[in-house]
Protein backbone atom coordinates (compact mmCIF):
# COMPACT_ATOMS: atom_id res chain seq x y z
CA UNK A 1 0.00 0.00 0.00
CA UNK A 2 1.38 3.41 -1.01
CA UNK A 3 0.42 6.02 1.63
CA UNK A 4 1.50 8.89 -0.63
CA UNK A 5 -0.79 7.75 -3.44
CA UNK A 6 -3.68 7.51 -0.96
CA UNK A 7 -2.90 11.01 0.33
CA UNK A 8 -2.77 12.38 -3.22
CA UNK A 9 -6.08 10.74 -4.17
CA UNK A 10 -7.86 12.07 -1.08
CA UNK A 11 -6.44 15.58 -1.48
CA UNK A 12 -7.22 15.79 -5.22
CA UNK A 13 -10.81 14.63 -4.62
CA UNK A 14 -11.17 17.04 -1.70
CA UNK A 15 -10.44 20.09 -3.88
CA UNK A 16 -13.79 20.16 -5.79
CA UNK A 17 -15.72 19.00 -2.73
CA UNK A 18 -14.36 21.83 -0.57
CA UNK A 19 -14.83 24.24 -3.48
CA UNK A 20 -18.54 23.46 -3.78
CA UNK A 21 -19.30 23.21 -0.06
CA UNK A 22 -17.25 26.15 1.19
CA UNK A 23 -17.02 28.52 -1.79
CA UNK A 24 -20.04 27.69 -3.94
CA UNK A 25 -18.14 26.62 -7.05
CA UNK A 26 -20.19 25.96 -10.15
CA UNK A 27 -20.50 22.52 -11.71
CA UNK A 28 -18.72 23.79 -14.82
CA UNK A 29 -15.66 24.65 -12.74
CA UNK A 30 -15.77 21.29 -10.98
CA UNK A 31 -16.08 19.36 -14.26
CA UNK A 32 -13.02 21.13 -15.67
CA UNK A 33 -11.16 20.45 -12.43
CA UNK A 34 -11.84 16.70 -12.62
CA UNK A 35 -10.88 16.61 -16.30
CA UNK A 36 -7.65 18.44 -15.45
CA UNK A 37 -6.95 15.92 -12.70
CA UNK A 38 -7.05 13.08 -15.23
CA UNK A 39 -4.90 15.00 -17.75
CA UNK A 40 -2.29 15.93 -15.15
CA UNK A 41 -2.31 12.38 -13.78
CA UNK A 42 -1.56 11.06 -17.28
CA UNK A 43 1.37 13.48 -17.58
CA UNK A 44 2.76 12.37 -14.21
CA UNK A 45 2.31 8.70 -15.18
CA UNK A 46 4.42 9.37 -18.28
CA UNK A 47 7.11 10.97 -16.12
CA UNK A 48 7.02 7.96 -13.79
CA UNK A 49 7.72 5.60 -16.66
CA UNK A 50 10.61 7.74 -17.93
CA UNK A 51 12.10 8.01 -14.43
CA UNK A 52 11.73 4.27 -13.85
CA UNK A 53 13.38 3.43 -17.18
CA UNK A 54 16.41 5.56 -16.31
CA UNK A 55 16.80 4.75 -12.61
CA UNK A 56 15.48 1.25 -11.91
CA UNK A 57 17.99 -0.91 -13.79
CA UNK A 58 15.13 -3.28 -14.66
CA UNK A 59 16.38 -5.63 -17.42
CA UNK A 60 13.05 -5.32 -19.24
CA UNK A 61 14.32 -2.01 -20.69
CA UNK A 62 17.26 -3.64 -22.49
CA UNK A 63 16.66 -3.34 -26.26
CA UNK A 64 16.20 -7.06 -26.94
CA UNK A 65 13.91 -7.58 -23.94
CA UNK A 66 11.92 -4.43 -24.75
CA UNK A 67 11.45 -5.52 -28.38
CA UNK A 68 10.44 -9.07 -27.33
CA UNK A 69 7.89 -7.60 -24.92
CA UNK A 70 6.55 -5.33 -27.66
CA UNK A 71 6.18 -8.21 -30.11
CA UNK A 72 4.45 -10.41 -27.51
CA UNK A 73 2.05 -7.60 -26.67
CA UNK A 74 1.34 -7.07 -30.37
CA UNK A 75 0.51 -10.77 -30.80
CA UNK A 76 -1.93 -10.61 -27.88
CA UNK A 77 -3.72 -7.47 -29.06
CA UNK A 78 -3.55 -7.66 -32.85
CA UNK A 79 -3.03 -10.39 -35.41
CA UNK A 80 -2.70 -8.02 -38.38
CA UNK A 81 0.47 -6.49 -39.78
CA UNK A 82 4.01 -6.39 -38.42
CA UNK A 83 4.57 -5.18 -34.88
CA UNK A 84 6.58 -2.13 -35.93
CA UNK A 85 8.98 -0.25 -33.70
CA UNK A 86 8.34 -0.37 -29.95
CA UNK A 87 7.51 2.89 -28.25
CA UNK A 88 9.68 4.41 -25.57
CA UNK A 89 8.58 3.83 -21.94
CA UNK A 90 7.23 7.36 -21.73
CA UNK A 91 5.64 7.16 -25.16
CA UNK A 92 3.45 4.24 -24.10
CA UNK A 93 1.82 6.35 -21.40
CA UNK A 94 1.81 9.64 -23.30
CA UNK A 95 -1.07 8.28 -25.38
CA UNK A 96 -3.37 8.97 -22.41
CA UNK A 97 -2.67 12.71 -22.65
CA UNK A 98 -4.88 12.93 -25.77
CA UNK A 99 -7.98 11.50 -23.98
CA UNK A 100 -7.19 13.89 -21.13
CA UNK A 101 -7.37 16.84 -23.51
CA UNK A 102 -10.63 15.38 -24.85
CA UNK A 103 -12.03 15.35 -21.31
CA UNK A 104 -11.07 19.01 -20.92
CA UNK A 105 -12.95 19.89 -24.11
CA UNK A 106 -15.93 17.72 -23.13
CA UNK A 107 -16.06 19.23 -19.64
CA UNK A 108 -15.94 22.71 -21.13
CA UNK A 109 -18.73 22.19 -23.66
CA UNK A 110 -21.27 20.45 -21.38
CA UNK A 111 -21.68 23.35 -18.89
CA UNK A 112 -22.10 25.80 -21.76
CA UNK A 113 -24.80 23.59 -23.29
CA UNK A 114 -26.68 23.15 -20.01
CA UNK A 115 -26.35 26.84 -19.16
CA UNK A 116 -27.80 27.77 -22.54
CA UNK A 117 -30.66 25.28 -22.15
CA UNK A 118 -31.55 26.48 -18.64
CA UNK A 119 -30.46 30.14 -18.51
CA UNK A 120 -32.23 30.69 -15.20
CA UNK A 121 -29.74 28.26 -13.60
CA UNK A 122 -26.54 29.50 -15.23
CA UNK A 123 -24.97 30.16 -11.83
CA UNK A 124 -24.94 26.41 -11.21
CA UNK A 125 -23.34 25.54 -14.54
CA UNK A 126 -21.13 28.31 -15.88
CA UNK A 127 -17.43 27.95 -14.98
CA UNK A 128 -15.49 30.86 -13.50
CA UNK A 129 -11.83 31.63 -14.13
CA UNK A 130 -10.96 32.16 -10.49
CA UNK A 131 -12.59 28.88 -9.44
CA UNK A 132 -10.79 26.96 -12.19
CA UNK A 133 -7.50 28.60 -11.22
CA UNK A 134 -7.82 27.58 -7.57
CA UNK A 135 -8.93 24.08 -8.56
CA UNK A 136 -5.96 23.61 -10.88
CA UNK A 137 -3.62 24.92 -8.19
CA UNK A 138 -5.01 22.63 -5.49
CA UNK A 139 -5.03 19.51 -7.66
CA UNK A 140 -1.53 20.22 -8.99
CA UNK A 141 -0.13 20.65 -5.48
CA UNK A 142 -1.83 17.41 -4.33
CA UNK A 143 -0.63 15.25 -7.21
CA UNK A 144 2.87 16.73 -7.47
CA UNK A 145 3.43 16.34 -3.73
CA UNK A 146 2.37 12.68 -3.87
CA UNK A 147 4.59 12.19 -6.96
CA UNK A 148 7.68 13.71 -5.30
CA UNK A 149 7.17 11.74 -2.10
CA UNK A 150 6.91 8.52 -4.13
CA UNK A 151 10.07 9.11 -6.19
CA UNK A 152 12.56 7.65 -3.65
CA UNK A 153 10.79 4.27 -3.79
CA UNK A 154 9.77 4.41 -7.45
CA UNK A 155 13.02 2.95 -8.80
CA UNK A 156 12.60 -0.10 -6.55
CA UNK A 157 9.31 -1.09 -8.11
CA UNK A 158 9.00 -3.71 -10.82
CA UNK A 159 8.11 -2.72 -14.36
CA UNK A 160 5.05 -4.99 -14.17
CA UNK A 161 3.60 -3.01 -11.26
CA UNK A 162 4.19 0.28 -13.07
CA UNK A 163 2.63 -1.11 -16.25
CA UNK A 164 -0.41 -2.21 -14.24
CA UNK A 165 -0.75 1.28 -12.78
CA UNK A 166 -0.63 2.76 -16.29
CA UNK A 167 -3.31 0.36 -17.52
CA UNK A 168 -5.58 1.54 -14.71
CA UNK A 169 -5.85 4.93 -16.43
CA UNK A 170 -8.39 3.28 -18.73
CA UNK A 171 -10.66 2.47 -15.78
CA UNK A 172 -10.17 5.96 -14.35
CA UNK A 173 -11.15 7.47 -17.70
CA UNK A 174 -14.33 5.39 -17.81
CA UNK A 175 -15.30 6.39 -14.26
CA UNK A 176 -14.72 10.09 -14.93
CA UNK A 177 -16.72 9.90 -18.16
CA UNK A 178 -19.63 8.22 -16.36
CA UNK A 179 -19.47 10.77 -13.54
CA UNK A 180 -19.61 13.67 -16.01
CA UNK A 181 -22.38 12.07 -18.08
CA UNK A 182 -24.66 11.25 -15.13
CA UNK A 183 -23.92 14.49 -13.29
CA UNK A 184 -25.75 16.52 -15.94
CA UNK A 185 -29.21 14.95 -15.47
CA UNK A 186 -28.73 14.69 -11.68
CA UNK A 187 -27.78 18.34 -11.22
CA UNK A 188 -30.49 19.48 -13.65
CA UNK A 189 -33.17 17.44 -11.91
CA UNK A 190 -32.23 18.55 -8.37
CA UNK A 191 -31.00 22.02 -9.43
CA UNK A 192 -28.18 21.68 -6.91
CA UNK A 193 -24.41 21.25 -7.26
CA UNK A 194 -24.55 18.80 -4.35
CA UNK A 195 -25.78 16.15 -6.80
CA UNK A 196 -22.33 16.22 -8.39
CA UNK A 197 -20.67 15.67 -5.02
CA UNK A 198 -22.84 12.63 -4.36
CA UNK A 199 -21.80 11.10 -7.69
CA UNK A 200 -18.14 11.86 -7.06
CA UNK A 201 -18.25 10.29 -3.60
CA UNK A 202 -20.09 7.22 -4.87
CA UNK A 203 -18.26 6.66 -8.19
CA UNK A 204 -14.93 8.42 -8.50
CA UNK A 205 -13.50 8.54 -4.98
CA UNK A 206 -13.86 4.79 -4.22
CA UNK A 207 -12.14 3.88 -7.50
CA UNK A 208 -9.26 6.29 -6.84
CA UNK A 209 -8.79 4.91 -3.33
CA UNK A 210 -9.00 1.31 -4.54
CA UNK A 211 -6.13 1.80 -6.98
CA UNK A 212 -4.12 3.91 -4.52
CA UNK A 213 -4.32 1.15 -1.88
CA UNK A 214 -3.06 -1.64 -4.17
CA UNK A 215 0.25 -3.30 -3.39
CA UNK A 216 2.79 -2.11 -5.98
CA UNK A 217 5.69 -4.48 -5.21
CA UNK A 218 7.89 -1.65 -3.99
CA UNK A 219 10.73 -3.95 -2.90
CA UNK A 220 10.79 -6.29 -5.90
CA UNK A 221 13.92 -4.70 -7.40
CA UNK A 222 15.64 -3.73 -4.19
CA UNK A 223 18.55 -6.18 -4.66
CA UNK A 224 18.98 -5.84 -8.41
CA UNK A 225 18.92 -2.05 -8.66
CA UNK A 226 22.38 -0.40 -9.00
CA UNK A 227 23.15 1.24 -5.65
CA UNK A 228 26.39 3.19 -6.20
CA UNK A 229 27.37 5.68 -8.91
CA UNK A 230 29.94 3.22 -10.31
CA UNK A 231 27.30 0.49 -10.58
CA UNK A 232 24.87 2.86 -12.30
CA UNK A 233 27.54 3.95 -14.80
CA UNK A 234 28.47 0.31 -15.46
CA UNK A 235 24.79 -0.57 -16.02
CA UNK A 236 24.44 2.40 -18.37
CA UNK A 237 27.47 1.29 -20.41
CA UNK A 238 26.05 -2.24 -20.61
CA UNK A 239 22.69 -0.91 -21.83
CA UNK A 240 24.40 1.26 -24.46
CA UNK A 241 26.51 -1.67 -25.62
CA UNK A 242 23.39 -3.85 -25.87
CA UNK A 243 21.65 -1.15 -27.94
CA UNK A 244 24.63 -0.97 -30.31
CA UNK A 245 24.69 -4.75 -30.75
CA UNK A 246 20.94 -4.74 -31.38
CA UNK A 247 21.33 -1.94 -33.98
CA UNK A 248 24.07 -3.91 -35.78
CA UNK A 249 21.96 -7.05 -35.68
CA UNK A 250 24.55 -8.99 -33.68
CA UNK A 251 21.86 -10.34 -31.30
Amino acid sequence: MNPWAILGAIAANAVPIVGVLAYGWSIGSVMLAVAFEFLFGAVLMTLKRVWHARRSGDPVYLPDAWRARHEAKHRRTSAKGPPGEPRSPGGEQAQWIIPGLGFMLFAGVIPLAFGKEWPEHQAIWMPHVSEIGWAVFGISVSLVTAFLLELPMLARRSFASLEEEGDELQSRAAVIALTIIFAGPAVTWLQSPYAWLALQLICKLPVDLHYARKDRNVHSLGDARPKTLAERLRAMRERNAARERSARGDG
